[in-house]
């Protein structure tokens, strides 16, 4: 670092004096204040320290802060960044470095970034550039103290060039997945193995960095090592309002023989089943509800990690409510008409009357009324209304009613 040679009545405060010729300051005339700074040979002044600052690399002008430098968080205590202050990386200013629950600021020009090892896993695990897929994702698992929610997806990186298009995470199961351009990632590959790297960092400005190693093929005759992935999920991947009932399809990869099937509202579906189908019926599934899936593609050669898609089941139709009869009701007219309110985004109502606990299916119908015909005297009748929409349809609750006693017989005339 150059000497500094001074002109004015300065106060020098979090910064780092070192390895200057002939002194670290010039003129100490001009200087009032020295405070909170690492100045080699010693300052008289509050918080000043005289210990080997620890650069990266200084010999060729890098003075970022290695992790055993005296220097980080050792700067005044009661400094206050400004808002959106930054270092020379343009990193935030004001960062835990020693990890001790206390943001300081660092002495010097550099915050010091703590960084953690990830575990990373890229999917697929291996690449036919031959072949059109759309993403490339990477699962990422912090340590154990820390917490994927924490995570800047604005920070991640692969390979410190490409930014993920898609970001998401799972708090209960503790993984974060990151989607990449395929089209991208593979412009800078080679054929062959290949580590990448992800890093990215956390909100407190911990830097994380994870390593996997994946491999690359061009395949375009017959014979291929493995099968390309599966392509055009249905439904689409990121589709949102999906009906309930919905039956999963994809086109199989070249050459795949059968197909492991991975479902479920996990970001890391389990697995289902081995099928040779490029169909799969998950059964009704909730509402409003996100579900993750990837088909594995096999053959003979070994199997293709398929890429993870996902969608979002659209919103249930409420409950049909204010019953008429009201539910428990005794006394009711044999000729009594049915009513109910139908719920807000319904399109037919599915109705179920009779004697019997649970009633039958009696029809669907639009109209929030139905008519019984005439009923018997002194009876007990069950009754529900399931209302339906394009997603799905959701239960109504069982409602009851007894009609009116039969009258007494007339007098003879």
């Amino acid at each position: 670092m150059s000497s500094v040679t001074v002109y004015n009545i300065i106060t020098i405060i979090n910064s780092i004096l070192w390895g200057n010729w002939p002194e670290q300051i010039v003129d100490r005339s001009f200087v009032s204040v020295v405070e909170y700074s690492d100045v080699q040979g010693g300052w008289l002044g509050v918080g000043n320290i005289n210990y080997d600052p620890c650069f990266a690399d200084p010999c060729n002008c890098d003075y970022h802060l290695l992790e055993d430098s005296p220097c980080i968080d050792t700067g005044d205590p009661n400094y206050m960044a400004e808002p959106n202050e930054t270092d020379l990386d343009g990193k935030p200013r004001l960062l835990d470095g020693n990890k001790d629950g206390l943001a300081v600021v660092d002495m010097g020009a550099y915050e010091y970034r703590p960084s953690i090892a990830v575990e990373v896993k890229i999917i697929p695990r291996t690449i036919n550039l031959a072949s059109k897929g759309k993403w490339i994702g990477c699962y990422i698992w912090l340590p154990e103290e820390c917490n994927v929610s924490d995570i800047d997806y604005n920070s991640i990186l692969l390979e410190d060039e490409i930014a993920p298009d898609l970001f998401t995470f799972d708090e209960q199961e503790q993984v974060a997945i990151a989607r990449f351009s395929r089209e991208e990632v593979q412009a800078i590959l080679s054929i062959g193995q290949v580590e990448l790297t992800i890093t990215g960092q956390l909100n407190d400005g911990t830097v994380f960095e994870g390593k996997d190693i994946i491999r690359l093929t061009h395949t375009g005759g017959p014979k291929p090592d493995k099968s390309d992935e599966a392509s055009n999920p249905n439904p689409a991947d990121g589709a949102a309002d999906v009906v309930t009932m919905a039956v999963l399809s994809w086109t199989a990869g070249s050459f795949a023989q059968s197909h492991d099937v991975y479902f479920g509202t996990s970001i890391m579906p389990p697995f289902v089943c081995n099928q040779t189908s490029t169909t799969y019926e998950p059964g009704t599934m909730a509402f409003d509800t996100t579900y993750f899936w990837r088909i594995d593609e096999v053959n003979k050669w070994g199997k293709t990690t398929g890429f993870l898609w996902s969608f979002t089941t659209g919103p249930s139709p409420g409950l049909a409510i204010n019953p008429s009869p009201n539910n428990g009701a005794a006394g009711v007219d044999r000729n009594a008409d049915l009513s109910w309110t139908a719920s807000s985004g319904t399109i037919s109502h599915d109705v179920y009357f009779g004697t019997s606990n649970p009633p039958p299916f009696v029809c669907n119908q639009t109209s929030p009324t139905f008519d019984p015909g005439s009923m018997n005297y002194g009876t007990t009748y069950y009754w529900r209304i399931d209302e339906v929409n394009i997603w799905g349809i959701t239960t109504g609750q069982l409602w009851s009613f007894t009609t009116m006693m039969s009258p007494p017989p007339l007098p003879p005339p």
